[in-house]
């Protein structure tokens, strides 16, 4: 009814234990289709059409959000018949990628990864800093060992994403940002969502790792920390529930390594068969759903256990008369009961058989069958149940 597919009755009994939840960010909590916002040539005189079109060419090959939306840039403008040929390409998970353009190395990635080649690039970190600061993701391009280009991307939040976070942190969850970006974007977005948490540049691989340590009972850093450098500390929480929301490839390991997996329905297949609770309708509110549905399925089982227990709890005695043993002395009536009954007037007599007597069958089968539609009863009741989506459209 909600747009909340759960994988078998463990996903729904769990998810109301989550006391952290980690949240990818690409296509999680942001729409993961970015577009190109600047593209600055370093060299002034060089060929614009040129150095984009080498760029867009090694971009074509890969799969990634970022390298589409520089890739979908050159064609548009220049035609994808107009893109150099690459040769000897490569894609590095979480750096960016490489190939050959006329004899000569071509590089797209981020600082880390040109660094890590031998590529310098303290000429442009005032640029880099600057894009940064505004919220957005900056790539770095490389042809034959020098930089040709600086090129800032942006996503936008998705819509109700803000709401989410805030929801989850008014029902005590700790909300933690995962993300492969640098951490002056981290922040940016962390900022605009009022995540409290986050860890950048967390290659594709290292996540199921960050899951394992918040389980353990790892802190994040605070945006304030994560400023100083900071990376995750043994804290004094001890184990913890974690929970993971994801929709990519490179989510499916630390989707599989929480206790609740939570997958993006817009998100890729290899997510979706390895979470647990399915987000069919891409709104991040229905995670607040989803755990306020647990808890409230955990209270309707222990209140089902109760009203499928009392009636046997009180009748059985009364039935195996145990309550003769106080009413009653020598065979008749205690006097107790007999003065009681004088007292109640034209009730008297009734209290003086019903004290008297033990259950009747008839009594007993309609006690079990009252048993069963109390049980039903107070299941149904969680239809009242209505989502955060459904309270701000009403």
């Amino acid at each position: 009814k909600f747009g909340i597919i759960l994988k078998g009755g463990e996903a729904l009994e769990k998810a109301y234990r989550v006391q952290t939840i980690a949240f990818d960010k690409t296509g999680t909590l942001t729409i993961g289709k970015p577009a190109v916002t600047d593209f600055l040539t370093v060299d002034p005189k060089a060929d614009y059409k040129k150095v984009l079109g080498i760029i867009g060419a090694l971009e074509v090959g890969s799969e990634h959000p970022l390298a589409r939306a520089i890739a979908e840039k050159a064609k548009t403008e220049l035609g994808e018949k107009n893109l150099s040929k690459v040769s000897d390409f490569e894609a590095i998970a979480g750096l960016g990628v490489r190939g050959k353009i006329e004899k000569k190395e071509a590089l797209v990635g981020n600082q880390a990864f040109l660094e890590s080649q031998g590529i310098s690039t303290k000429e442009h970190e005032a640029s880099v800093e600057k894009l940064q600061g505004e919220a957005k993701t900056v790539i770095l391009a490389a042809y034959d060992k020098k930089v040709i280009a600086v090129i800032a991307l942006a996503d936008t939040l998705k819509p109700h994403a803000r709401e989410a976070i805030e929801a989850l942190k008014k029902m005590g969850k700790e909300i933690i940002m995962i993300t492969g970006d640098n951490p002056k974007t981290a922040e940016a977005i962390s900022h605009q969502l009022g995540i409290d948490r986050y860890l950048a540049q967390v290659l594709p691989q290292q996540k199921a790792d960050v899951i394992k340590k918040l389980q353990e009972g790892w802190e994040a850093p605070t945006l304030a920390e994560a400023r100083s450098g900071s990376q995750p500390t043994k804290g004094r929480v001890g184990k913890r529930f974690v929970a993971m929301v994801g929709d990519g490839i490179n989510d499916s390991p630390a989707l599989a390594q929480a206790d609740v997996g939570i997958a993006i329905g817009s998100g890729t297949d290899v997510a979706i068969s390895t979470g647990e609770i399915i987000l069919v309708k891409d709104d991040l509110r229905d995670v607040v759903t989803a755990i306020q549905l647990s808890g409230r399925t955990i209270k309707k089982v222990w209140q089902n256990l109760f009203w499928a227990f009392i009636y046997n709890v009180v009748a059985i005695p009364i039935a195996g008369g145990v309550h003769l043993l106080i009413t009653q002395s020598g065979g008749i009536a205690a006097p107790w009961v007999v003065a009681v009954a004088k007292k109640l007037g034209g009730f008297g007599s009734a209290f003086l058989n019903l004290s008297q007597s033990t259950l009747r069958p008839e009594i007993a089968g309609f006690a079990m069958a009252f048993s069963s539609v109390s049980v039903v009863t107070n299941s149904l009741l969680l239809k009242r149940y209505t989502p955060p989506i459904e309270k701000e459209t009403k």
